[in-house]
């Protein structure tokens, strides 16, 4: 019988062995730029079995008792990994591999290009991988690599090293290389089958943390391009997927302010939906008092059925706004919708964008988004101001108390809400204006289930990226919304500072505390005047700012751990505590907003399923 201590050590030995097998193969590839992302997905999956070992302990030279069921399996499925590298027949005959004898001193031949003549794109994609395994679990880079497990005194069979560092393989197949990876990829996945499931959320999270801080060390366009056609079809990959193809757009946006044509732009984002076109106001029902309204349902007549509703929504410029702004702000406006519509990911989130109409009688663009489960009676044409109505999350809050929906309910939106945020905030686009408000749900009444339907994110106030300074378009001053911008973004344009993405976390942390209390902020504000009459004012600005954050804090600090908990509190807090003082950068900030908020939220979420 194994010794059990031998046995923990072989183990830990096998995945050592299996790593270092990984890396010199890697080494040892000679492929031509047309495999430049085979060779990324095959180190996509060497991080992914990094993972595995973080989370079962054995990149720690041990093999927890949980897993001593498993110990053949494992150290079966480690050693056909390992010996999968080391198989040159096979690398031969099933993966479409050629062996390519170097002397030491001997130059690479046409195999493929030399490291010094690799595309640009492919080397900064590589570097942003390097190291991304070993972040720390609250999104900072780790300090040491992970200790390497002892060697136990169990002798395996080795690679030849010195042989292997001489011997390069060419790619003469991609196609069977192809399969070399999927392979590869199975054995990664019987792997974390064996994990807990506690295990498998926290690998979920550290996949999610590995996927944003890669993503943030790549900045130009051709090598995004790069990402998306790595990721594309990738499972593992959907989300970098969704937040590369959407960075791609805020990379190209100067492209749109150039007047390049969209099918320029579209070259430049894989798998990109660009079918936005102009619309007429003609071709919608519209209710009544529609001059009125910032958003409403509109049934679509040239839509099949054509009882399918559609959601109006309102974007406004200054009236006194010069053609020129006005031209600017329409790009970004364009721009916004491109970001809507390039991917699926959030699609019951973030709706479609069919079009828009201008209204300059009114100074505004009329948005037309396709509503995900578009509502209909048995494929019955119904009156536009038929009951069916949209209602948004501030709408829902004011039934208090009539309608007190169930604390998971409240926990499972607020997740999903930070879940889709952070997948923007990962590819640098801005929200601006985060309120309950933006949050709408399409519904024929008002109960207790409202919140179990998916949330809707509307609103954006054409978003932009990190980079842009100028800011040329509409702030509203009304108290409602200014209530939900941070204090330092208050006032008109001339006091304002650059839009950071701390302003959105903060607005997210208010809403959160809407949601756990089921209250208004205005009503918070409201209630603190009549307590403090001398802090009145007939403007809302930094000062007043201040003194509802330094309100809404008390409250939280002082409520939310009995009523929903200290894991949400300490979320709640994390979010409305983000100050200029404070700030790191916005790429580092969108990594912690994931480990702070989207990570705790998620975790919550699942106890109550």
């Amino acid at each position: 019988m194994t010794d059990p201590i031998s046995a923990i050590s072989f183990a830990a030995e096998m995945f050592s062995m299996a790593l270092d097998a990984y890396k010199l193969f890697r080494k040892a590839l000679a492929f031509p730029d047309s495999a430049e992302k085979l060779v990324l997905r095959l180190k996509v999956e060497y991080v992914r079995l990094q993972l595995w070992g973080r989370n079962s302990g054995l990149d720690r030279g041990q093999l927890p008792l949980q897993f001593r069921p498993f110990e053949d399996l494992i150290l079966d499925v480690l050693k056909r990994l390992t010996m999968l590298f080391q198989d040159s027949t096979n690398l031969r005959k099933k993966y479409g591999l050629l062996p390519v004898v170097e002397l030491p001193d001997s130059t690479p031949n046409n195999t493929g290009p030399s490291k010094t003549q690799r595309t640009a794109s492919f080397m900064r994609i590589k570097q942003a991988w390097k190291g991304v395994a070993k972040l720390e679990r609250d999104g900072s880079p780790a300090l040491k690599a992970a200790t390497q497990p002892e060697k136990s005194t169990i002798q395996a069979e080795k690679p030849d090293v010195s042989f292997q560092r001489r011997l390069r393989w060419a790619i003469s197949s991609q196609s069977h290389f192809e399969q070399l990876i999927l392979e590869i990829r199975g054995f990664t996945d019987s792997l974390n089958s064996l994990l807990r499931e506690s295990q498998q959320l926290t690998l979920s999270h550290d996949w999610g943390r590995v996927q944003l801080a890669m993503l943030a060390g790549v900045e130009d366009a051709g090598s995004l391009q790069l990402v998306q056609a790595t990721t594309e079809g990738y499972r593992e990959c959907e989300d970098i997927f969704d937040m590369a193809t959407r960075k791609a757009i805020v990379v190209g946006d100067s492209v749109y302010l150039n007047g390049l044509s969209s099918e320029s732009v579209k070259s430049q984002v894989v798998g990109s939906d660009y079918a936005i076109q102009m619309v007429h106001k003609a071709d919608f029902d519209l209710p009544s008092g529609f001059r009125d309204v910032s958003r409403c349902l509109a049934r679509y007549k040239n839509a099949v059925p054509p009882s399918n509703f559609v959601i109006i929504e309102k974007k406004r410029y200054p009236a006194e706004l010069s053609a020129e702004h006005r031209e600017s702000l329409r790009a970004r406006l364009k721009a916004l919708l491109h970001l809507l519509n390039s991917s699926d990911r959030d699609r019951q989130s973030l709706p479609r964008c069919m079009g828009y109409w201008h209204e300059p009688e009114d100074s505004c663009w009329c948005l037309v988004y396709v509503i995900p489960s578009s509502p209909s009676i048995n494929g019955i044409a119904r009156s536009v101001d038929s009951p069916y109505h949209l209602l948004t999350l501030l709408d829902i809050i004011r039934h208090n108390p009539v309608i007190r929906p169930p604390l998971e309910h409240r926990i499972q939106l607020a997740s999903d809400i930070a879940g889709v945020l952070s997948r923007l905030f990962g590819s640098q686009w801005l929200h601006k204006s985060i309120r309950s408000d933006n949050i709408v749900f399409c519904g024929s009444r008002i109960d207790q289930d409202v919140l179990s339907n998916s949330p809707l994110i509307l609103g954006f106030e054409y978003s932009r990226q990190y980079t842009e300074l100028a800011s040329i378009d509409l702030v509203d001053l009304d108290l409602a919304q200014s209530l939900y911008r941070h204090p330092e973004y208050q006032g008109n344009e001339r006091d304002r500072k650059k839009y950071r993405i701390a302003y959105d976390v903060y607005s997210f942390g208010l809403m959160l505390a809407e949601i756990a209390l089921w209250t208004p902020v205005l009503a918070i504000y409201q209630e603190r005047l009549k307590r403090h009459r001398e802090e009145q004012s007939r403007s809302f600005l930094e000062p007043q700012a201040m003194i509802l954050r330094e309100e809404v804090i008390k409250i939280v600090e002082r409520q939310l751990a009995f009523k929903i908990g200290l894991g949400y509190r300490d979320v709640v807090l994390w979010c409305l505590r983000q100050t200029q003082a404070s700030m790191i950068t916005d790429k580092e900030l969108a990594a912690e907003f994931y480990s702070k908020v989207v990570v705790p939220l998620e975790t919550i979420s699942r106890t109550f399923r």
